[in-house]
């Protein structure tokens, strides 16, 4: 009664969407098929190598591993050379979207 009176406005708003957007996902994924899985297995290769230097980068201002430590993974490639770890420039630009797309991010 209240709808038909115009009262009970938030029905209208409260719907779900009928659409799903895969646009985020094919971005990431073809910056993944960017990198052939040669490359891919070199990263994961380097990652494990340099475990401790990855480990880092998530410390907070005491030295300490926190897990309130944020990186922006967009950025991880760039935080990585930083610390040392040389990687191709391929990889560098695509890391983010890799570990989004199949990195259990």
């Amino acid at each position: 009664m209240q709808r038909e009176r115009g009262l009970n406005k938030q029905e209208e708003t409260d719907k779900k969407p009928t659409y799903f957007d895969f646009a985020p996902f094919l971005k990431a994924l073809r910056r993944f098929l960017a990198c052939n899985g040669e490359t891919r297995s070199r990263l994961r290769m380097d990652l494990r190598d340099n475990l401790k230097t990855i480990q880092r980068i998530f410390v907070d201002e005491y030295g300490e591993q926190s897990y309130k430590k944020c990186v922006n993974i967009q950025e991880f490639g760039k935080l990585l050379q930083q610390k040392g770890i040389s990687l191709e420039a391929k990889i560098v630009e695509n890391i983010g979207a890799i570990l989004i797309c199949f990195g259990d991010i």
